[in-house]
């Protein structure tokens, strides 16, 4: 029984990797849903004379009612999976970016497998955005399934 971590960020990709990676592997196996959280830092914005625009620092409770919103939305999408993939997994929705929120539940709990989706996007948005599914590929100390898109 392999150990498998399933990372989504709540896309339709994202479940629809998880469907084709349970086509795959099957059920007997432990399993994690993971869900990284990019929380958004909200700005307040004024402008100082002759109008120039400026950005205040959020206070703690503008970034604490933000986050809270945010992971949330995370847990419930976590939640939502499990059920729809009708396996019991260990649910995990942590803020940070996705690609060490996965190597560090993969250090920490030992993780055989993580199974990631592809969204498919062409090499200016990968060099711009950056790309989740590489970055897994080449950082991970585990074996990889990424899933592309419409598999």
């Amino acid at each position: 029984m392999a150990k498998v971590l399933i990372a989504t960020d709540g896309s339709d990709s994202s479940t629809a990797a998880a469907v084709k990676a349970l086509e795959l592997l099957g059920r007997s196996h432990q399993f994690w849903i993971l869900e990284a959280v990019h929380v958004p830092v909200p700005l307040a914005v004024g402008s100082v004379g002759g109008g120039v625009p400026y950005a205040l620092p959020p206070s703690p409770e503008l970034l604490l009612e933000a986050s809270q919103g945010v992971m949330v939305e995370a847990e419930a999408d976590v939640a939502a999976l499990s059920r729809r993939l009708g396996v019991k997994a260990r649910q995990v929705a942590e803020a940070g970016a996705a690609v060490d929120v996965i190597r560090r539940v993969v250090e920490e709990d030992r993780i055989d497998l993580v199974v990631v989706g592809s969204h498919g996007k062409g090499l200016a948005s990968r060099v711009v955005l950056g790309s989740v599914s590489h970055d897994v590929l080449k950082d991970l100390p585990c074996a990889v399934l990424v899933v592309p898109v419409g598999s």
